[in-house]
């Protein structure tokens, strides 16, 4: 590919400048290039530093300014804080409700745990059914009570709705009998 000439140039400016397109593309085309993550060799554009998505937000998350950020966040893991702002709860209401339901799921009994002041390095990764979620009426907002992960999730799919819940009551019951 070749640039319009230059009216500024001289001929021997433009053979130079020409001379150097070439011999950057053909360096360029000649030296291998690597993801820098994996070390996997990365084909197509030469000014990739990643092969993938996936290469390019594990470099993303090495840069200073997120391990600032990642640090921050995690002296002190409070997976609590986003619904205590969004629903007006605080730490000692929280503590309350979990004391008044003895630790355990409003529905099921199972004991969990209160991820309150922890060090997220303490933690490790806890199961979902081990953590204690705070249940809320999304139309309202209104906050009901501290569920296990799974039952959370099992009437978030079924919407809240008391209908669709009897029903799979009603379904579970039929062919338990059969």
């Amino acid at each position: 590919m070749s640039r319009p000439p230059n009216p500024n140039q001289t001929d021997k400016q433009r053979k130079q400048a020409e001379y150097m397109r070439e011999w950057y593309a053909k360096r360029k085309a000649a030296t291998p290039h690597f993801c820098t993550e994996c070390g996997e060799p990365i084909e197509g554009r030469s000014d990739k530093r990643q092969c993938s998505p996936l290469c390019k937000g594990r470099a993303r998350a090495k840069t200073p300014a997120r391990k600032a950020w990642k640090e921050q966040s995690q002296t002190r893991y409070n997976r609590y804080w986003r619904a205590m702002r969004e629903f007006g709860l605080t730490e000692e209401a929280l503590q309350g409700m979990y004391d008044r339901q003895q630790g355990c799921c409003a529905i099921c009994g199972r004991p969990g745990r209160l991820l309150l002041n922890t060090r997220m390095k303490e933690l490790g990764f806890a199961k979902a059914s081990e953590v204690l979620c705070i249940d809320h009426d999304h139309a309202t907002g209104k906050v009901w009570a501290l569920l296990c992960g799974k039952c959370n999730r099992a009437i978030g799919l079924l919407d809240d709705d008391i209908r669709l819940l009897q029903s799979a009551i009603d379904y579970i019951r039929q062919h338990r009998s059969e």
